[in-house]
């Protein structure tokens, strides 16, 4: 079995956020290694960021959250850290503003 390190989704992240991975590939990547028998997450917190990535068309997952991603990654108090950036997150207006995106288009309704 394969580990996924913090630092191999903090990568992913990275490369999204400047545009080197589109919101798919992201997703196509965690989805690829959640829950798969084949990897394992290092932590509860990489297992819990990687959770939300293979998730993130559901939960209208964006850029603007990786440095709250980020944050979880790195801390042993990443359910807060999470929870309370859910709670800042319009999804109203998250649903308006990516309706167009075919990823995340049949959530936004």
């Amino acid at each position: 079995m394969t580990t996924i390190t913090a630092s191999d989704i903090e990568h992913v992240l990275n490369q999204w956020a400047s545009r080197k991975l589109s919101e798919s590939q992201v997703h196509a990547w965690a989805e690829d290694r959640f829950c798969t028998g084949t990897y394992e997450a290092e932590s509860d917190a990489a297992n819990e960021v990687l959770a939300r990535l293979d998730n993130m068309n559901m939960n209208l997952t964006t850029t603007d959250d990786i440095p709250a991603l980020i944050a979880a990654l790195h801390s042993k108090d990443f359910i807060s850290i999470l929870a309370g950036h859910d709670t800042r997150v319009n999804i109203e207006e998250r649903k308006l503003k990516l309706r167009q995106i075919p990823l995340y288009a049949r959530f936004c309704e």
